[in-house]
């Protein structure tokens, strides 16, 4: 396995990453947010942990808290990248908190109606904090009803870093 980093800055309080990016990030990473790629055009590998996949217009990749991931573009891509701090996912968290998303969601036609709420989502203008909790929500939502959940695995690499990290998140309001 690829020597991963801490990606801090995903993790900020209410951060949220929503563009149409041509590049996804080649260097291992893993932060507590929740990431979606949404391709819209080109092919590039999706590593999670020890998987592998090529993924391609119309295929949506989710990398849950803590799972080391990166990139390798195939030629020029185009792609909807949205990252999720704790503070959006939490509701999904709680009410699913042993379950998670497959990483490679790749039915083309049940991924036309998700994408194209993204894309709706990302047009907004002045989105507010709301706006994008309550959208989440329905991302959520349309998710689980395209595709059955799993249950979560444990980590694999950086494990002492990983829980300790995942510790914090969970109790620093905690006096």
């Amino acid at each position: 396995m690829m020597k991963s980093q801490y990606n801090i800055e995903a993790d900020e309080y209410l951060h949220i990453f929503f563009e149409e990016d041509r590049y996804l990030e080649e260097r291992a990473q893993f932060h507590d947010s929740m990431e979606f790629i949404f391709m819209t055009s080109g092919k590039a590998i999706a590593h999670i942990e020890d998987k592998c996949e090529e993924i391609v217009p119309g295929d949506i990749f989710f990398v849950d808290s803590y799972s080391t991931h990166f990139y390798e573009m195939i030629g020029q891509i185009s792609a909807i990248v949205l990252v999720l701090s704790r503070e959006h996912t939490e509701r999904f968290r709680q009410l699913y908190s042993d379950y998670t998303l497959s990483p490679f969601l790749k039915n083309k036609e049940k991924n036309i109606a998700i994408i194209d709420f993204v894309k709706k989502w990302m047009e907004k203008e002045n989105r507010t904090t709301l706006y994008n909790r309550g959208c989440t929500d329905i991302l959520f939502s349309l998710l689980i009803e395209a595709y059955p959940l799993i249950k979560k695995q444990d980590f694999k690499g950086d494990t002492v870093l990983k829980d300790l990290l995942m510790f914090i998140h969970l109790h620093y309001q905690e006096s």
